[in-house]
């Protein structure tokens, strides 16, 4: 697999081995106390990657895979706002827009993506009282999942040409939990649908109405706000570019941008987070 970074018209690449790639796995945020987590593997390799969003400021996983039929990865390639995954007959493209609870997703060809569920409050893993229901409405697919005597949530998609419900709970296991030892290592997640589409936009909120909202807006806007991240995003990294231009090693220069553009994910319009993917925590040692 063929690992590349991509910046200010600049780019480096490196290929890895098999085991090697297995092993990576990329990571984007919203600035919002989201982010996006991805092994580069045949399948997730830990709780703790899918999508996650905020709700009522606290973290929760929504999206436990988005899931293709072919995963076998040519390349994988970071633009520091979103990243892209070359396939040998398509290629996937991610980005999170800045400040707001929605992922975007595309495909040069369209196809059929099955869309893997696991809503819960990031550090809780319930067993019982878990329900998704799947309905459509002014166009838009929405999931109202309901943790019984908790909370009722709702997952908004745009995008989709076809869609087919599948409505069925599965066993994942994950392999970096287990190597970690940190339990459960393995937990049910809910497949929910398969989808047919080259854009999907997924939004989720405590809120029916501002899910939907949401997600047509981000559907609608999907260029505009693509081009808004990247915008801020080189903006920020512009501010060091006079220095980071004269680091004349290519590895040394990508990594320093890297360390850039992780400090610039982590921060959000409360402060700075910790750490993803295991600390959302505001500390102040961290900060100053």
């Amino acid at each position: 697999m063929l690992i590349t970074h991509y910046i200010f018209e600049e780019k480096i690449s490196k290929n890895v081995n098999d085991i090697d790639a297995h092993k990576t796995s990329f990571l984007l945020s919203n600035k919002n106390l989201g982010y996006l987590l991805f092994s580069n593997s045949d399948k997730p390799r830990s709780r703790y990657e899918g999508v996650f969003f905020q709700m009522n400021n606290k973290p929760y996983r929504v999206v436990a895979d988005i899931r293709r039929k072919n995963r076998e990865i040519m390349e994988i390639v970071n633009k520091f706002y979103s990243v892209e995954r070359r396939f040998d007959e398509n290629r996937e493209k991610f980005f999170m827009p800045y400040h707001m609870n929605s992922v975007a997703y595309e495909l040069d060809d369209e196809e059929w993506i099955s869309l893997i569920l696991d809503v819960r409050d990031i550090y809780k893993i319930p067993e019982f009282g878990r329900f998704y229901n799947i309905f459509e409405e002014n166009n838009t697919l929405v999931i109202r999942y309901t943790q019984e005597g908790e909370f009722d949530a709702f997952i908004a998609i745009n995008g989709a040409s076809e869609y087919k419900i599948i409505d069925k709970w599965e066993l994942a296991s994950y392999e970096f939990d287990r190597e970690r030892n940190s339990m459960p290592h393995e937990i049910y997640v809910y497949n929910a649908l398969k989808l047919k589409s080259d854009r999907v936009v997924i939004s989720f909120s405590s809120e029916r109405d501002s899910a939907i909202r949401e997600a047509m807006y981000v559907y609608e806007n999907f260029s505009m706000l693509k081009e808004k991240n990247k915008r801020m995003t080189e903006e920020f990294l512009m501010h060091r570019w006079n220095y980071v231009r004269n680091i004349k090693n290519d590895e040394i220069r990508f990594a320093y941008l890297c360390c850039l553009n992780s400090l610039y994910q982590l921060t959000t319009e409360d402060g700075i987070i910790a750490g993803l993917p295991w600390f959302f925590q505001y500390w102040t040692r961290d900060e100053l």
